[in-house]
């Protein structure tokens, strides 16, 4: 059985809050915090036009999901065209590191 301290495991979560993150929930991974988090691809996010492959990071983050704007309602889990370019709207579930979630919400826009 497993232990951890609460404010190791909320502190990654709170600091994602603040910043802006929809933090859905952190999970305890042997001494790492995971964080899961849905983001969405809207303007001016630097989300738009990238891919699954561009957005996972070995480590840093793993796309769970992807919520097509078209079809808001459904998750398509564990998204398999990795070459499929996020719209506008578009919604993405991500499980990260708290460096990998910083990498996604800092991704630089393409006009600028």
């Amino acid at each position: 059985m497993a232990s951890g301290s609460t404010s190791y495991l909320a502190a990654p979560a709170f600091a994602a809050a603040l910043m802006g993150r929809e933090v859905l929930g952190t999970l305890s991974v042997f001494r790492h915090v995971l964080l899961i988090a849905e983001l969405t691809a809207d303007l001016g996010s630097g989300l738009i036009g990238l891919t699954r492959h561009d957005l996972e990071d070995p480590g840093g983050v793993r796309v769970l999901a992807v919520r097509p704007a078209r079809t808001p309602q459904v998750h398509h889990w564990n998204y398999a065209d990795r070459t499929r370019t996020l719209d506008p709207g578009d919604r993405v579930v991500v499980a990260a590191t708290r460096n990998g979630l910083a990498r996604l919400n800092t991704v630089p826009t393409a006009d600028g």
